[in-house]
């Protein structure tokens, strides 16, 4: 008899059951076949009573299916019916930045931030006055080149690209300044911002009428935005709220994945604030779009945003779902102050 580490006769080792039955073999009458096709037929009730709904209990006290409850896919093997099978899905992470950092000449504008924009979500950056907001948006953009770190989009590195490049690749962005061709109609300023994405972008001195497929581009974004009815009025005389929606119908002329939109409601009338943030919201909920927002009204932030990342003096200092970030004391202390969520925020 064979003896154990602690010299106690040891016992063998225990039989182990597959997880999944052998398929039977062609046999005679009585024979082996013949009870492995019994095998089959017991593990193909057990399943059925899963499906019936007979619980996870009946399913873990057999030996035949105790692996299954290591990962739900394996449940999906034992049925056609796949898609009633929720499996866990890690959300798409659009944009990350792995420690950026940007040096003005010994001056530390951002400082080892890191973060990640999910697929479809709108994710806001606030902070004080000189946090680096600006700076990391230009860091994103290919503006400025960083000092050290990394921004990747959609698995791509694109750190240092120019900012044609990266436009090109499916980031748009708007600046605190309007930008925007004031001598021309509100359908041409959308028109060539569609066509400057396409193959036609230096085709120059053709007609207009040429560029079918780019002007009814441009009439479904300007209603997208709301500006329906002022397609042919000079950009000039909009009102700024307008100019504002005019630069966001702009971007969405060349479909971008990413909108990263740099202060949106700075200068804008009060009254118009409203008609603005629906705008915004509309385009985030219609395309599924995937917005990165700077703006320093705390009322806008918190109603319209998933997440929102707080920095100050060049760094990360929380980041979080609104309520959580309201309730955050060293953001009141480094920003917000004491402050409420109006009803509603945290959409």
């Amino acid at each position: 008899m064979e003896m154990g580490f602690f010299g106690a006769a040891a016992s063998p080792p225990p039989q182990k059951t597959p997880l999944f039955p052998p398929l039977p073999r062609p046999s005679g009458q009585g024979g082996e076949g013949d009870r492995e096709s019994l095998a089959t037929k017991k593990a193909r009730n057990e399943r059925s009573d899963f499906h019936q709904g007979k619980g996870w209990d009946t399913l873990y006290e057999n030996q035949h299916l105790q692996g299954i409850l290591t990962a739900c896919s394996l449940v999906c093997l034992f049925t056609d019916k796949t898609q009633n099978c929720e499996v866990p899905v890690k959300p798409e992470i659009v944009l990350e930045t792995h420690h950026l950092r940007k040096e003005f000449n010994g001056l530390v504008a951002v400082d080892d931030v890191s973060i990640q924009v999910t697929a479809g979500r709108l994710h806001a950056i606030i902070g004080p006055n000189g946090a680096g907001k600006t700076t990391l948006f230009n860091l994103i953009s290919g503006v400025l080149k960083p000092t050290a770190g990394r921004v990747v989009f959609r698995g791509r590195d694109i750190t240092g690209l120019p900012s044609h490049r990266i436009a090109r690749l499916g980031i748009g962005r708007s600046f605190q300044i309007t930008n925007i061709f004031p001598n021309l109609t509100v359908l041409e300023n959308v028109r060539l911002a569609a066509q400057a994405r396409g193959k036609d972008s230096l085709r120059f001195w053709s007609h207009h009428r040429r560029f079918r497929q780019y002007e009814e581009r441009a009439w479904a974004v300007i209603q997208q935005v709301g500006l329906s009815g002022r397609e042919h009025i000079p950009a000039r005389v909009l009102t700024h709220g307008d100019q504002r929606k005019l630069e966001i119908a702009i971007l969405l002329a060349s479909d971008p994945d990413l909108l990263l939109l740099d202060e949106p409601t700075a200068g804008v009338a009060a009254g118009e604030i409203p008609l603005l943030v629906e705008t915004i919201r509309r385009v985030r909920e219609e395309n599924s779009r995937t917005i990165l927002l700077v703006e320093h009204k705390m009322d806008v932030v918190m109603t319209i945003s998933d997440t929102i990342t707080v920095m100050h003096q060049g760094r990360v200092l929380a980041e979080g779902p609104p309520a959580q970030i309201a309730a955050d004391e060293q953001v009141q202390r480094a920003y917000l102050g004491e402050m409420e969520i109006a009803p509603g925020g945290g959409a």
